[in-house]
């Protein structure tokens, strides 16, 4: 089963609908790649050249550009020189220099178009906070587009309704450091996450949101079996992973017993032993509850 570069364009516009004001595009080319016909050496570039043509240069464009795994060791991250975790196409935006990049040291994004500065310009206080990308993308009905990715592992808007929830088996950790353009250092950066535990796995499983977008009709497809392609407004994401989350807390979490032990027994003695620089004032109403429901028992 081949596809061509024609076919992604095609289901690329019907995904995206034209009063679509701003998209964010999650990719994952390793899952389809292989199946292009004729395959160009300068393919990626070539499939970013067709994505730019459907967006058009009147809307906004964002490319998650994480880089989650580094910066808690190295303390520093570099915009031009930290290459994305999420894949050849960000890569390519990145290399080309088509786009800029948000200043946050793990969730950065790569953005173009005529709003990328109120993107680039979000406080972040978290990093899947109100005041965040992922906050402005909610608040724009911004049109998530997932092209060669499974839901599961690509939409991380899961993440901000964890956040908005206030998922029991998370807490707020922060990490600073160095701000890097090209090996220079331009100041200092940091992020604050709401994070699972360090010493008890997490088992989690991001699969059902998605089907519950299908079956209320608020994700488009291709149109075409062959590809592995889908969008949905993020507020559309967003308001239905709470509605889930709000009926069940643990929803994602396979581990269960084990997880809700830990919330029980090891959260605040996990929270107090946080070195002062990954201290966040938030947790400050985590432990509160905690200590309440403590009490209450």
């Amino acid at each position: 089963m081949t596809i061509t570069l024609d076919d992604i364009e095609a289901g690329l516009r019907r995904v995206i609908d034209p009063d679509d004001e701003v998209v964010v595009l999650h990719s994952g080319i390793w899952r389809f790649g292989h199946s292009v016909r004729p395959l160009p050496k300068d393919f990626v570039d070539q499939l970013l050249d067709r994505i730019l043509a459907v967006v058009g240069p009147d809307r906004t464009l964002l490319f998650p550009a994480y880089n989650s795994a580094d910066f808690p060791r190295t303390k520093s991250f570099d915009l031009v020189r930290d290459e994305p975790e999420t894949g050849a196409l960000t890569v390519a935006v990145l290399r080309r220099r088509c786009a800029e990049r948000s200043r946050q040291p793990m969730n950065s994004y790569l953005v173009m178009g005529p709003d990328s500065q109120t993107y680039l310009d979000s406080p972040s206080t978290t990093a899947w906070g109100d005041d965040s990308v992922m906050g402005l993308l909610e608040r724009a009905g911004a049109r998530f587009v997932t092209l060669g990715e499974v839901w599961h592992e690509s939409c991380s808007y899961y993440h901000r309704s964890e956040e908005i929830c206030g998922s029991p088996y998370r807490y707020y950790k922060r990490f600073e450091g160095d701000l890097l353009e090209d090996g220079r250092v331009i100041g200092s950066c940091s992020e604050t996450f709401f994070v699972k535990s360090l010493n008890v796995h997490c088992d989690d499983f991001y699969a059902g949101p998605e089907l519950l977008l299908r079956e209320r009709k608020l994700t488009v497809d291709a149109g075409d079996p062959r590809l592995i392609l889908e969008s949905a407004r993020v507020d559309d994401i967003v308001k239905v992973t709470c509605e889930i989350l709000e009926e069940d807390p643990y929803y994602f979490v396979q581990n269960r017993e084990d997880v809700e032990a830990w919330v029980e027994d090891g959260m605040l003695e996990e929270i107090a032993a946080l070195a002062p620089e990954n201290q966040y004032a938030g947790n400050a109403d985590i432990i509160r509850r905690k200590e309440s429901i403590q009490e209450l028992r």
